[in-house]
């Protein structure tokens, strides 16, 4: 039996369960209580906030809202997904199997992060005709102060999405096929923002981050590279300092572009020569493999409401 097939199959002995769908679809219905959880926070605290008429503040701004639906999210329906995937046994992959990463090596891969999400993007904004307008825009266009939304976007997100995304399925799924871990892992990520651009390059994030979890094993490198993700391309950090006008700030921020390009160039090939996007010995991609995590009831229903979301937002 090849190396892929084990992978993807349960193993008993190690305590597995015996339902290789299992895992996947008590991780599905876990995100689907995380979404829940900040849906049902912002009605009922608006439904009381307009019956009791303190509506008005800071609790009514976009980031007062956005702290209770993160609020919420991660101090209600983070217990609640961790007690359902509770009966799935931790099994992580081989710990020898792991590599370390420098920081040139971690410039490379950011900038792969950049170039990869930059172009989904592009492309995207150019079906749709134009940006979408998002919750940072909407702050930052406002006299609403930025910095409540800079500790969600930039620090809380990172830390709780790569924990929730990466770190938890991989140690609940570290006994499948890896390239099952990645693109399942991605495609969670893109559809949990229900955006469909935002959700679009989201998944090719997800890719990526999912590599150098499975191959790393380490949840440092993926948070710190989501964090400087957030600061520069989701919050905006290069428009700020190019709208500030301020020539130094500016010329260090093109010095920042020029040497990342040339730690992308040179450290991206030495990682692609070692092998580090492409996983060895593995069988081929066949349904057998991919079935279980994505035909099950909980990843389904996790999709369709996704989905939906996606669809409603469109037709607004």
């Amino acid at each position: 039996m090849g190396e892929g097939t084990q992978q993807n199959l349960p193993h008993p002995g190690n305590g597995r369960l015996l339902d290789n769908r299992a895992p996947f679809r008590r991780l599905a219905l876990g995100l689907i209580v995380l979404l829940l959880s900040q849906v049902a926070a912002s009605f009922l605290f608006n439904l009381i906030a307009v019956l009791m008429g303190f509506g008005e503040g800071w609790l009514g701004t976009m980031s007062g809202q956005v702290y209770i639906t993160y609020g919420a999210m991660y101090l209600v329906g983070l217990p609640l997904m961790l007690y359902l995937v509770r009966p799935i046994p931790d099994h992580p992959p081989n710990a020898a199997a792991h590599e370390k990463l420098g920081l040139g090596e971690l410039a490379a891969l950011l900038a792969v992060l950049f170039a990869a999400a930059g172009i989904v993007a592009m492309v995207m904004n150019g079906v749709m005709g134009q940006a979408p307008q998002t919750k940072v825009d909407s702050v930052l266009a406002s006299d609403e102060s930025p910095w409540p939304l800079f500790i969600i976007v930039v620090i809380v997100a990172p830390i709780m999405e790569e924990y929730v995304f990466r770190y938890l399925p991989y140690r609940k799924l570290g006994g499948y096929d890896p390239r099952l871990y990645v693109v399942w892992t991605a495609v969670a990520f893109g559809l949990f923002h229900m955006d469909l651009v935002q959700s679009t390059y989201t998944i090719v994030v997800g890719l990526v981050l999912g590599v150098i979890m499975i191959k790393t094993g380490s949840l440092k490198y993926v948070i710190a590279l989501h964090m400087i993700f957030n600061l520069v391309g989701v919050w905006g950090f290069g428009g700020l300092i190019l709208r500030s006008g301020n020539e130094l700030a500016v010329l260090l921020y093109g010095f920042f572009h020029l040497i990342l390009l040339g730690a992308g160039v040179f450290f991206g090939i030495k990682l692609c020569w070692r092998g580090f996007f492409t996983f060895s010995e593995l069988e081929p991609w066949t349904p057998s493999i991919w079935r279980p995590a994505f035909r099950n009831a909980g990843f389904l229903m996790f999709a369709l409401l996704c989905g939906s979301a996606i669809l409603v937002l469109l037709i607004r």
